[in-house]
């Protein structure tokens, strides 16, 4: 049995969400989102997960952090418009954060974070999941509802990794660096340094993703302040962020998704910055593969939408979760 102690905390990221129901009409104004709260969840012999939660609606939203490294806390603070109609659940993925954190490269893979999600799930007493997944997260919620399709109700894929490798990945590092001269590189380089192995890593985090995430953005030089957080946590787990992203992606080396996601019944609504620097061509291809899909692009947005355009996401967020496709979103041709 594992131990599970809830405190009050900032805000995190990943959301598992169960059944959507519809809402009748109310004449008084809906009560204000509860305070976030945060406890640990046993997932496996020695592995624990930072669980965060904030809102106090009947159905519950699961969100799935980008990365792999990232924590809950770089996405979930910009998803507190939608808790005053939903509870959004999110964790720190294992291996980062103010998750367990493993020295084991054996033990960060696809595998291991699809069973740490089954396990979360099982142990919150979830039946079906609504999944949101940002990024990397997106690439996480597919592979489990491939695992577990019993298990999935909806899929909300937010600029996800696209369902193969090919030369996304490529084109990603170098559009998102696009916008650097060499003097704002040799800054990137040094703050890696001193992020990676230098005395203050959670100093040198900042200061990385203080330049870096501007490639992020429809407009990398102004943009909307994000209210997530890049470097949350104990120095170690802000330091494995660079491990835990090469394992993990080491452990599906040139993926290929495509054949097992036309196997997928589940609706699934795609949403994709119009100018994010990871190709749209990559959530086309989810939109051909996935039977039950469709496709919303946000203008002036970037890789994070729900930042840059968080009227346009939330709304379409809240309408699929309760069954409806959100104006805009369209099938494959």
């Amino acid at each position: 049995m594992y131990s599970r102690v809830t405190t009050l905390c900032t805000a995190a990221a990943v959301i598992l969400s169960g059944a959507c129901g519809g809402s009748g009409l109310h004449n008084a104004p809906p009560p204000a989102p509860a305070a976030p709260q945060s406890w640990r969840v046993g997932v496996a012999p020695g592995v624990s997960l930072y669980v965060e939660s904030l809102g106090r609606g009947k159905d519950t939203l699961v969100l799935l952090h980008g990365g792999p490294g990232l924590t809950a806390a770089n996405v979930l603070p910009d998803f507190a418009p939608l808790g005053d109609q939903f509870t959004v659940l999110s964790y720190d993925q294992r291996g980062a954060g103010r998750s367990t954190l493993i020295e084991d490269s054996t033990r960060v893979t696809l595998g291991a974070h699809v069973a740490d999600l089954e396990a979360l799930r099982s142990q919150l007493h979830l039946d079906r999941m609504t999944l949101v997944g940002h990024s990397w997260g997106g690439g996480l919620a597919l592979r489990y509802a491939i695992a577990h399709p019993d298990r999935v109700k909806r899929l909300i894929l937010i600029d996800p990794v696209p369902p193969r490798r090919g030369t996304f990945i490529t084109e990603f590092s170098r559009n998102v660096a696009a916008w650097m001269d060499s003097t704002t590189r040799a800054k990137v380089a040094a703050a890696n340094q001193l992020w990676t192995s230098g005395a203050d890593a959670i100093a040198g985090c900042r200061e990385y993703w203080s330049i870096f995430q501007n490639g992020y953005f429809a407009n990398p030089r102004q943009h909307k302040p994000m209210k997530g957080e890049w470097c949350v946590g104990p120095a170690a787990g802000v330091r494995a962020f660079t491990r835990v992203n090469r394992w993990t992606f080491a452990s599906i080396g040139r993926w290929d998704w495509t054949a097992e996601a036309k196997t997928l019944l589940t609706p699934t609504l795609i949403i994709h910055g119009a100018q994010d620097p990871l190709p749209l061509t990559g959530s086309r291809e989810w939109l051909a593969a996935l039977q039950q899909s469709r496709l919303l692009i946000v203008k002036d947005a970037g890789h994070y939408p729900f930042v840059e355009q968080p009227d346009i996401v939330m709304a379409a967020i809240g309408a699929f979760a309760r069954g409806v496709w959100p104006t805009g979103a369209v099938a494959a041709p």
